[in-house]
């Protein structure tokens, strides 16, 4: 039932007695670095990609205290590299990307990369550090073919140039998409390698089609580079990159990373450029540079100690809900309410986008039953003419469940759109760069405060407005409070769905919408739904779970009967049974065919939905219209007192007290 989106060796040399000398770049100027003229000697070679050592504390001291490196020439425009880089590869992210001027990663990284040195580069995600690294990459690998023209006659799989490693699938499919705008018409052949795909296939494309930049995720690389039978190889590296290393040390992959290193060419006959990306320097990190690097990298540093991170600057909201039975309906009012005065409110605030949101969801299940019940919302409950409340905004879902490849596809779209809502489960929670996200809206409080700061992530990225909202339910309070004390959250009370008792019966025209559309989506998937949210609500809510799950059930989405639930829920309220899941629900043959539950037919083909689905037809909703002509419940925006928001303001539910959130 699921478907995409809606409509629309190392070598275990000498070590080295020495600290490792480093190259720091100024936090202001980027300039270019003329190549040392004294050549590194054996001896020295010999002293990297060496077996791991304990970085030494002095060249640790001085990564962070080296005096900035001078040059002669700052690199602000791309069209500045012009006659240091193939004229192609200019004229693509000027002209094809429509990008002209550097970010300060950027900036720095490629006037310190271009003549071959290796890097350390300390940046955040959602600054530009893709293309950073990718230009130089680029321009080594055309460098390295006789001439650009006959590059296709050096595809082959044995013979690859470069190698990326990134920590998530999503990510490395990112890096490569990029990739492969950056190289159009230049003959250089971009593939992938990543987990949870077809490895034959991938194998096969690399055989017939050749492979230049492999971009992938550790545990697949090695797999690849380590059969004798894949025929990949890299006899010929020129460079080797680490995306996001913290990540990819706080993942496991140290021991990937060591294999799949080992497996290269040795790094004292080959002459290699390796290139490190972290938005942290702890000491796995630095160990990580001493194994990898040559003497003399140049360290890059463009975070400012001084700047607030994203998740004490972004503007962030918490809604106190009744129940979880008025979380879908609030999110409608909210997002309703923004796109009923975006145009009016674009007047004032000229930098103000359309409404484009990622909504995080706490399961794979509870993700795809709200994008269904947002899917079939109706501006009048039953009347299928009356059109969708959000007009032609696309909608979108992520998780696990879907293949691969339609979560790529789905990430692909979703970052193309000017405006749109991505249902996801934590899948994008971490690195992922999808531009211009005005909304990160959270329902129910994360398991952990990670999880919560990188979810908050995906918006307010390359200089952007962006804002946080978090919905809680009222007895969630102490958890949330224990979770994410210390972040700037303030209570918004601007929602009146929030607070509706629909236990009894209280209503508008949101909840009636939501309610519709809930009664189009099959019993089980809703009780199924419900089941498994459970089983995080239980450890959030403790002694409330059980009635939580049962309101949100039945008065959120129109079950007979809430499911019963097995193990420490029933035991914490006396219940004594032990049916199966959804038993509540009614059997499969107890509701007919399930076509009665299927699309309304109103809004497109919904494709097949075979094992979650393909839904390779994604209906007619292809337009982006604006179509404002959304209902109205109050002036979003308009509340910028909010009365006494301070730290969740003063109001006490359920014998927590609001102000115990942003201690």
């Amino acid at each position: 039932m699921l478907g995409a989106f809606r409509r629309a060796g190392v070598s275990h040399a000498l070590r080295a007695s020495r600290a490792l000398a480093v190259k720091t770049t100024s936090q202001r100027a980027a300039q270019w670095i003329i190549p040392s003229a004294t050549p590194i000697t054996q001896t020295l070679r010999s002293s990297f990609h060496t077996s791991p050592v304990r970085f030494s504390i002095s060249a640790a001291q001085e990564a962070e205290n080296a005096v900035p490196t001078t040059g002669s020439q700052e690199l602000v425009n791309f069209s500045q590299l012009q006659g240091k880089i193939d004229p192609q590869f200019v004229d693509n992210i000027t002209r094809r990307m429509k990008i002209t001027t550097m970010t300060d990663v950027q900036s720095k990284t490629i006037a310190y990369t271009l003549d071959g040195s290796d890097c350390l580069g300390q940046a955040k995600t959602g600054t530009g550090k893709t293309l950073a690294f990718l230009v130089p990459v680029v321009q080594k690998v055309i460098a390295g073919l006789p001439t650009s023209r006959f590059a296709k006659q050096q595809m082959r799989a044995g013979d690859i140039r470069a190698i990326i490693i990134s920590p998530t699938r999503e990510l490395a499919e990112q890096i490569a998409n990029e990739a492969q705008r950056l190289v159009a018409g230049t003959g250089v052949q971009v593939q992938t390698a990543v987990g949870g795909t077809q490895k034959a296939m991938h194998l096969r494309k690399c055989q017939n089609e050749g492979c230049h930049i492999l971009v992938g995720t550790p545990g697949r690389l090695y797999d690849v580079l380590s059969s004798p039978y894949s025929g990949i190889r890299a006899p010929n590296l020129s460079s080797f990159v680490l995306d996001e290393c913290d990540r990819l040390l706080d993942d496991g992959f140290s021991q990937d990373i060591q294999q799949i290193a080992e497996l290269l060419p040795d790094p004292t006959k080959v002459d290699r450029q390796t290139l490190m990306f972290s938005a942290t320097m702890n000491r796995d990190v630095l160990r990580l540079v001493n194994t990898m690097m040559k003497p003399g990298f140049k360290n890059v540093k463009t975070i400012d100690e001084n700047e607030a991170p994203t998740h004490m600057s972004v503007p962030q909201r918490t809604v106190i809900m009744n129940g979880y039975e008025n979380g879908f309906a609030s999110i409608l009012e909210m997002v309703k309410n923004y796109r009923t005065n975006y145009l009016a409110r674009r007047t004032e605030d000229p930098e103000l986008r359309p409404f484009k949101a990622i909504i995080y969801l706490n399961t794979t299940k509870l993700t795809n039953l709200a994008f269904q019940i947002f899917d079939r919302l109706l501006n009048v409950p039953g009347d299928f003419r009356s059109g969708h409340p959000f007009g032609n905004m696309p909608l979108y879902e992520i998780h696990s469940k879907l293949s691969q490849a339609a979560r790529t596809r789905t990430s692909q779209q979703f970052r193309a759109a000017r405006e749109g809502i991505l249902f996801s489960s934590d899948v994008t929670a971490r690195g992922m760069d999808y531009p211009d996200v005005t909304h990160v809206i959270q329902l129910g409080c994360p398991r952990d405060r990670e999880t919560y700061i990188h979810r908050l992530g995906r918006t307010a990225r390359a200089h952007k407005k962006g804002e946080g909202w978090l919905y809680l339910h009222k007895d969630e309070k102490v958890y949330a409070q224990a979770k994410l004390a210390g972040l700037p959250l303030k209570i918004d009370r601007s929602l009146e769905t929030a607070t509706k008792d629909m236990v009894n019966e209280e209503t508008n025209e949101h909840i009636e919408q939501i309610k519709n559309a809930a009664q189009d989506i099959h019993p089980d998937e809703r009780t199924e739904a419900v089941t498994t949210f459970g089983n995080h609500a239980e450890g959030v809510l403790g002694r409330y779970a059980m009635e939580g799950m049962k309101n949100f059930a039945i008065h959120g989405l129109g079950l007979k009967e809430a499911p019963y639930f097995r193990g420490g829920m029933q035991r914490s309220h006396g219940r004594s049974g032990n049916r199966m899941l959804g038993g509540g629900g009614g059997s499969r043959g107890g509701y007919g065919s399930r076509d009665k539950y299927g699309s309304r037919g109103g809004f497109g083909q919904r494709g097949s939905r075979d094992n979650y689905g393909s839904r390779d037809n994604y209906g007619s909703r292809d337009n982006y219209g604006s179509r404002d002509n959304n209902r109205s419940r109050g002036n979003y925006g308009s509340r910028d007192n909010n009365g006494s928001r301070d730290n969740f303001g003063s109001r006490s539910r359920g014998g927590v007290s609001d102000a115990m959130f942003g201690i």
